[in-house]
C-alpha cells in the first residue's frame, strides 16, 4: 500500500504504520523526520531491493521549498555529481517552479519551490545536495516512486495500490 507521512508532532514511526498488517511488510526507502510524503510497503523483498538499489535507477521525485531564490550556477551544481562530506551523489533533475515572496517581521522574504528527482536516495541526499549550495530547505515532500504519483492520499493517510499500479511495479 501507499501511504504518506507528515511532520506532525506525534508523528508514527514506520513500525507503528504496518503493525496491523498482517504477515511481514517492507517499507520501500525512507523518509527522514523533516521530511514527508510517500512511502510505499510491500511483502515482495526482491520489488523493495528492486525499488531501492540505485543501480535499478528508479527515479524518485521531491517537491523542495528553500530559503531564498536559486541562480542558474546552482541548478547546473544540482543536476552534476555533487559530493558532500565525502558522499557522492548521482546525477539529479532539478528544476525551479516558482518563487513565492512572504511577508515576515524581518522583512519580504523569498521562498524558491523546486522539482528534484533523483535516482539513488542516499540518506538526507536531498537536503545534503542543497547543503552544497549553501541552500536551507525548509519543506521536502516526495510526491512520486517510478511512475506511481502520491496524489489523492492525505497527510497521515493510506490506500492500496490497484491492479494497474502493481502490475506496472511488476514489471519494472
Amino acid at each position: 500500500f501507499i501511504t504518506t507521512m507528515s511532520d506532525e508532532m506525534d508523528r508514527k514511526c514506520v513500525a507503528e504504520l504496518i503493525k496491523d498488517v498482517p504477515g511481514r511488510v517492507y517499507p520501500v526507502g525512507r523518509l527522514d523526520r523533516d521530511s514527508e510524503g510517500m512511502l510505499l510497503f510491500t511483502n515482495d523483498g526482491a520489488l523493495v531491493h528492486k525499488l531501492t538499489h540505485p543501480s535499478s535507477e528508479i527515479p524518485k521525485t521531491y517537491i523542495v521549498k528553500i530559503e531564498g531564490e536559486i541562480v542558474e550556477s546552482d541548478l547546473a551544481i544540482l543536476k552534476k555529481r555533487v559530493v558532500v562530506d565525502g558522499a557522492r551523489f548521482g546525477k539529479s533533475k532539478v528544476k525551479a517552479l516558482e518563487v513565492e515572496k512572504i511577508m515576515t517581521n524581518d522583512g519580504e522574504r523569498s521562498l524558491t519551490r523546486l522539482e528534484v528527482i533523483i535516482t539513488e536516495g542516499k540518506n538526507r541526499e536531498v537536503r545534503r545536495m542543497f547543503e552544497a549550495v549553501e541552500k536551507n530547505v525548509v519543506f521536502l515532500k516526495r510526491v512520486a516512486i517510478g511512475d506511481l504519483r502520491l496524489g489523492g492520499v492525505s497527510r497521515g493517510g493510506h490506500r492500496e495500490l490497484n491492479d494497474f499500479e502493481v502490475a506496472y511495479l511488476q514489471k519494472l
